[in-house]
């Protein structure tokens, strides 16, 4: 599967298909952006797409190399 072109991070299916993997340990944290649809209506993708941009790179930046973000 490929990651998403803006966020670099798998969809739900690349996990799922994972965590069904024997001897695959997987733990998961759900990350809920409020008020994204009010930031898109007001400064439009060019802003917005910079807040799960952000995310996912301040997430991968925390990370340990052998964990995937999904």
């Amino acid at each position: 599967m490929i990651p998403r072109p803006l966020t670099n991070a798998y969809n739900r299916r690349y996990y799922n298909a994972r965590v069904t993997e024997p001897k695959n340990i997987c733990a998961f944290a759900i990350v809920n952006v409020n008020h994204s649809k009010e930031a898109n209506d007001t400064y439009r993708h060019t802003i917005s797409d910079k807040v799960p941009i952000d995310l996912a790179k301040t997430i991968s930046e925390n990370s340990r190399t052998q964990d995937t973000l999904s």
